[in-house]
């Protein structure tokens, strides 16, 4: 895909200003919810500050709005392209909990398929919501993006390599996300307890050990966030523009979803 593995994480220092930018992703990194929407946003628009080339990887939070929105729309874009197979595991979760020890032969059987199924979309669907996620960063058109599967599964044909290297790139880093985050967790609870069974004095002195615990996750979790950025923006800055002819447009009354919500193509005069 041509991009360093040691540079996606490390490119965001290079920047000149990376200290007062990313204090700001940090401290969004503590609302629940929000910090996802964050998180995801500034990846995506460090995607597009690569993909247009711009001098600066690293997107200035005076664009908070933008960057918010576009973590907001992949996050529901994600659970829409992984619908089908969240339904149907759900589904045959429910069924086994309803029938509980009458769940067995045939019925374990066609779950079994049926989450095999869901396995392979969820592979399958991956390497094309990567593709619509290079788009989205390139074009910054949601309808184009994520909606347009006949054009996703172009990219996909056309860039099959690339867009593995991206997606098992994507789980790795994924991986250490879960990882850092289930280790984050644990040392918590760990300290929580310590707390409860020793005492004031013990609670005075972890509070600030937690806080920096805190804050380490949400650092690696952040920089994880931006690497994931860096190697889309990266795949992305190859692909062709290929956005289709826009009929509305020419004839004056289209519209398309952006970041910045809904944009009216205005009338164009006729010629003369």
């Amino acid at each position: 895909m041509g991009f360093d593995l040691g540079q996606a994480f490390t490119f965001a220092f290079d920047d000149s200003k990376w200290r007062p930018r990313l204090f700001f992703l940090l401290l969004l990194s503590f609302i629940p919810g929000m910090n996802l929407i964050a998180w995801s946003g500034y990846s995506l628009s460090t995607a597009r500050a690569i993909a247009m080339q711009e001098e600066s990887k690293l997107p200035l939070w005076e664009d908070w709005s933008d960057i918010l929105v576009r973590g907001l729309l992949s996050i529901v874009a994600t659970l829409l392209y992984f619908l089908p197979a969240i339904v149907i595991s759900g589904c045959f979760w429910i069924m086994e909990l309803a029938l509980g020890d009458r769940a067995q032969g045939s019925f374990i059987a066609v779950r079994f398929c049926a989450n095999g199924i869901a396995i392979v979309y969820m592979l399958i669907t991956s390497l094309l919501l990567n593709a619509a996620h290079a788009r989205f960063a390139q074009t910054d058109q949601f309808n184009f993006s994520y909606l347009n599967l006949a054009s996703r599964i172009t990219d996909l044909r056309q860039h099959t390599s690339r867009l593995l290297t991206l997606t098992v790139f994507q789980w790795i880093v994924m991986a250490l996300i879960i990882g850092v985050l289930f280790v984050g967790v644990v040392l918590f609870i760990v300290a929580i307890n310590f707390m409860v069974r020793l005492g004031i004095v013990v609670t005075i002195l972890l509070i600030p050990v937690l806080l920096l615990l805190l804050l380490l996750v949400a650092a690696v979790v952040s920089l994880a966030y931006l690497a994931l950025g860096y190697a889309l923006g990266a795949f992305a800055v190859q692909l062709p523009v290929n956005l289709p002819a826009n009929k509305d447009r020419d004839a004056g009354a289209g519209t398309e979803m952006t970041t910045g919500g809904i944009r009216t193509n205005p009338k164009r005069a006729p010629a003369r």
